[in-house]
């Protein structure tokens, strides 16, 4: 029998069958007939699991009415729920928060607030709704009056910047002793998040706010700095003010950083902190090199008398494209000290630098054709005011210094007599932009792991960034907060959120032996719902997962199916 119909004219006679078979459910079409005056029961066909039944279905191999009772997410949720369980988040927020009459269970509150922060990227206005939507509800005991948006606004006003500090290292403290990350190296970066926030007298503000850019509709920006481990999982944060630069908070954050996580670090002297040019300031140096190893960013105005010709350079390896990767090795003087310098020049950078500026200068051409098109014409009849249009041109697109246009005027006719691409001047941009400077006080150890260190622990860490502001992710910013515990409170909720989710991808990444993308598991996983079926005309009612088939090999990595029998029961 290819193909097996079923409609309602046989509701009386032909029956959906459940067997379970040592814990195994299938299902079976069965048929009751009469015989002898006894009524018997004849097996049509075995159809196996729900999953296999809903297979046949889409096929169009068995025709039947499928009806969704309900329908919860349950993947992502439910598995970075497990994570933060783990992580004691829950207890970590309980123990620090001053508790309320009104609301005594805050940690669960900040919990879900950073698992939704993971999955919906909004603010903390629709966590009602959302868990209302997922699986959380029928796992975890919910006091509704903890997620009431009005409630949020009285405990959010406790997040104090003690009790951020205090969470923030039993987080840490939990991550360390339950996932182990790597902390042979310490990776530090800052960036900026832009906010509605501004200055009030009547309240002690984070700092004054720095001013964002002049075309941005947001008034202020906040600063964010962020420590990772070498695998990229989050240590440590903190917000300062926008106007504050990166080398003078460097000096007070590092401070912090190595009094704060100094009992992590087992092998102190092997221990690596990893940081960019823009953090750099005697204090913050100093004090890390005095007891740590260090490889730093160089800005390329300290390091104008270093040889741009790369024939000098060494080539110490190639990537997987065949591209070169060269170095040279230098002496740097800062802050009275003598480092180790090195000049990286990357073959691919070149080569990116060398495309973009040649379409820098395609687009250039062609605006200049139009400008010899309009000479001559009402308000092109000015030397002057034609010659500063022609400047505003190569300012925009970053190449004034690579064009020797000359402009005449003869008998009050203007001409532009000389239009050059100075190709000398394109070279030396390539040298100047695909070679970056760094000092370091590891003395012994080779170029290709010092290059190594700093470009892969400065990516990792400007992942995390990236992750933060990713708008399919955790999206930090615009700060849409006016109080400081509030806005002290939502940097948390985002670093626990960005903590969790690498968490995740380095479980997934490790088993599966790839670089999935946080995000994108994620993503994946928020396809993963909890349905309850309605098999008519037969009226057989079962919980199942749908879209399983599509993630199948993620769902098996995280053991989805094992961990959704033991939810099963609770609904």
């Amino acid at each position: 029998m290819k193909h097996l119909y079923i409609s309602t004219n046989l509701y009386n006679y032909m029956y959906l069958r459940k067997k379970v078979d040592k814990g195994k459910i299938a299902y079976q079409i069965a048929e009751s007939y009469r015989e002898g005056g006894k009524v018997k029961t004849r097996i049509i066909k075995h159809l196996g699991p729900i999953e296999k039944l809903l297979d046949m279905v889409a096929m169009k191999k068995i025709s039947i009415k499928i009806k969704n009772t309900y329908n919860y997410e349950f993947g992502a949720s439910f598995i970075l729920n497990e994570i933060c369980n783990e992580l004691n988040i829950e207890k970590h927020v309980d123990k620090y928060v001053k508790k309320q009459a009104e609301i005594t269970n805050i940690g669960k509150a900040i919990k879900f607030a950073s698992i939704h922060k993971c999955i919906n990227q909004q603010g903390f206005n629709d966590i009602e709704s959302w868990i209302d939507s997922t699986s959380l509800q029928f796992i975890e005991s919910i006091e509704p009056k903890i997620l009431k948006k009005q409630n949020f606004n009285t405990w959010l006003n406790n997040f104090d910047k003690k009790t951020v500090d205090n969470i923030q290292t039993a987080t840490t403290e939990s991550v360390i002793e339950k996932y182990k990350p790597d902390l042979s190296r310490i990776i530090i970066d800052f960036t900026s998040v832009d906010t509605y926030q501004k200055p009030r007298e009547d309240r002690d503000q984070i700092a004054n706010w720095g001013k964002s850019k002049k075309y941005k509709k947001f008034t202020f920006k906040i600063n964010y700095a962020l420590v990772c481990s070498n695998d990229g999982i989050p240590l440590h944060h903190s917000i300062y003010s926008g106007n504050i630069n990166d080398p003078t908070y460097f000096k007070i954050f590092s401070k912090q950083v190595l009094k704060k996580y100094e009992s992590f670090f087992k092998q102190k002297h092997n221990l690596i902190f990893v940081f960019d040019k823009g953090m750099n300031s005697e204090e913050g140096i100093l004090g890390i090199a005095k007891d740590y190893k260090f490889v730093a960013g160089l800005k390329k105005s300290e390091c104008k008398n270093i040889s741009k010709d790369i024939s000098k350079y060494k080539c110490i390896s190639k990537d997987e494209n065949g591209h070169e990767i060269r170095c040279l090795e230098f002496s740097k003087t800062k802050f009275k000290k003598k480092f180790r310098g090195i000049a990286v020049y990357h073959e691919k950078t070149a080569k990116l630098i060398e495309h973009q500026y040649k379409d820098k200068i395609k687009k250039v051409r062609k605006k200049l054709k139009i400008i010899k098109s309009k000479l001559n014409k009402p308000k092109w009849n000015d030397k002057e005011i034609v010659e500063n249009r022609i400047n505003n041109l190569l300012e925009k697109f970053n190449v004034t210094d690579l064009f020797d246009i000359k402009i005449t005027e003869k008998e009050s006719q203007l001409y532009i007599k000389k239009s050059t691409l100075l190709k000398e001047k394109l070279e030396e941009h390539k040298k100047e932009w695909a070679v970056a400077f760094l000092f370091t006080n590891l003395k012994k150890t080779s170029f290709k792991k010092i290059v190594d260190i700093y470009f892969r622990e400065k990516n990792t860490v400007e992942d995390c960034n990236k992750l933060l502001k990713n708008v399919d992710f955790c999206r930090i910013g615009p700060v849409r907060c006016y109080i400081n515990e509030h806005i002290r409170a939502h940097f948390l909720r985002c670093t626990i959120a960005l903590t969790i989710g690498r968490i995740l991808a380095r479980i997934v990444n490790k088993k599966i032996k790839q670089n999935w993308r946080t995000d994108k598991i994620i993503t994946k996983l928020k396809n993963l719902h909890i349905v309850n079926l309605n098999i008519q005309p037969f009226n057989i009612k079962d919980l199942v997962l749908s879209n399983y088939p599509k993630h199948k090999q993620l769902y098996d990595v995280l053991n989805i199916n094992r961990k959704f029998k033991k939810v099963k029961k609770k609904f």
